[in-house]
């Protein structure tokens, strides 16, 4: 099927919908394969959960209620109880794959997560929980702003709250002082790049 839109749902409810140029069902009544997708959503409860999804292919089973999709995946999120003007949380990655029954993700490859001036760039893989709109990262991170760089373990960012709870290792460096160290003290330093465990 070309240029289509595809839909599913679970207890008579919406559960997820794709639009793609190409769409193809297998053998197995339960899986559907999609190309090119241009336009997806996921939802828990009538609310959409995981918004814009594009990607350059996406594998549905119906009965397992799975949802991945691989090879230059976007996808946005929201906070609950969102304006209009509130950015979304974009993420980029090689691999999302949706588990519905635990209303779990988990993003895989070339992580980047943006939020205004704020790019967040995991070493590894990442959870988000979507009954929480929690994203847990355990495997490193980094951190990019317009005036600072992070870089740690472990974080806990609470979508709805646009909080982080960060923790281990942490490295916190000033962008803009980071530029030539040469000329400063070992006070100095200390004050403008500060460490702690």
């Amino acid at each position: 099927i070309n240029h289509s839109q595809l839909r599913g749902y679970k207890d008579g409810k919406l559960s997820w919908e794709i639009k793609s140029k190409h769409i193809r069902s297998s053998r197995n009544k339960y899986l559907f394969n999609a190309e090119q997708i241009y336009d997806g959503k996921l939802f828990n409860n009538n609310k959409v959960v995981v918004n814009n999804i594009q990607a350059e292919k996406i594998k549905v089973n119906s009965k397992s209620k799975t949802f991945f999709a691989e090879n230059n995946v976007q996808l946005s999120f929201f906070k609950e109880n969102r304006k209009e003007t509130d950015p979304p949380i974009k993420i980029a990655c090689k691999k999302f794959n949706y588990f519905e029954y635990t209303h779990k993700s988990y993003l895989y490859e070339d992580i980047q997560i943006t939020h205004k001036d704020l790019i967040i760039k995991p070493l590894k893989n990442i959870e988000i929980d979507h009954n929480k709109n929690l994203v847990m990262i355990n495997n490193g991170y980094h951190i990019e702003t317009n005036t600072f760089f992070v870089s740690g373990n472990n974080m806990i960012i609470d979508i709805d709250k646009e909080e982080a709870i960060l923790d281990q290792g942490l490295t916190i460096k000033n962008k803009i002082d980071n530029l030539d160290f040469s000329n400063l003290d070992e006070r100095e330093r200390a004050i403008r790049e500060k460490k702690s465990t």
